[in-house]
């Protein structure tokens, strides 16, 4: 260089650094490789003069789908911003059996993390503790997330599009099941228990469908949870609302 910014590097590189230049391989192809010349018409050994060149054949991505994994702290109106760090232990798990995370979201305090097969509530910087009488609350902790007490009840999701929160409710659709739950501070409650059958044989129909899309929504002005489903090959279109005011299923 000559000190203009205008004039690229000139020369053979010797020592410390290498060029790195676009080569064609193919009539389609092109890569970046790294060359001791600028001159891609020079033939040259594709090799790094100045730094370690190591390829590692175990180094692949692996999907831990049953892990929550959670950045550092950021303080407002500070120079503390971790948002982008992530920890090498920095995560916590779910029970495998209960299969893969579908939903998370907060309700009522608690990030509530949907599997397959299992509803498990999370405390986020709080955590159980026992007084000295035996009786066991929930205080502040150290630790970004801790597991709380998995709902006692099998019932979980395959489909997070049909996953609502409202009000501190969350509803949600187990096609494995065949049944609509709901999710409150008193715990996991179902709510098709007045149309059992009806919900097990749309549970079985909807089954045959990989993969099954199945929306939920909620309609504030009438208080209701909506449940749709598209119309496939093996099973046809459904749609039904369970009014929160009246307790019950209504159908259009």
């Amino acid at each position: 260089m000559d000190g203009v910014t205008t004039v690229p590097a000139q020369g053979m590189v010797t020592g410390g650094d290498t060029y790195w230049r676009r080569q064609l391989f193919t009539d389609t192809a092109a890569y970046i490789t790294e060359h001791n010349s600028p001159n891609r018409l020079i033939t040259s050994a594709c090799e790094d003069i100045g730094r370690a060149f190591i390829y590692n054949p175990d180094a692949v991505q692996l999907l831990y789908y049953n892990r929550v994994r959670f950045s550092g702290s950021y303080l407002p109106n500070s120079k503390v911003n971790d948002f982008p760090s992530f920890g090498a232990l920095d995560y916590q798990d779910m029970n495998r059996q209960w299969g893969q995370i579908k939903w998370m979201g907060f309700a009522n305090n608690v990030l509530l993390a949907v599997c397959q097969f299992k509803i498990q509530p999370l405390y986020v910087k709080r955590g159980q503790i026992m007084f000295l009488g035996g009786e066991t609350g929930v205080g502040r902790s150290d630790d970004v997330i801790n597991i709380a007490d998995a709902s006692r009840s099998n019932y979980g999701s395959n489909n997070p599009e049909s996953i609502v929160e409202e009000n501190g409710l969350v509803y949600g659709w187990d096609g494995y099941n065949g049944v609509v739950w709901r999710y409150s501070q008193a715990g996991v409650d179902v709510i098709t228990t007045n149309m059992i059958r009806y919900f097990r044989d749309l549970g079985r129909q909807r089954s045959e469908n990989v993969p099954d899309f199945v929306l939920g929504g909620y309609d504030r002005r009438h208080t209701m949870y909506i449940l749709a489903g598209l119309q496939t090959e093996k099973s046809s279109a459904f749609t039904i609302g369970y009014d929160e005011v009246k307790g019950r299923w209504v159908s259009r």
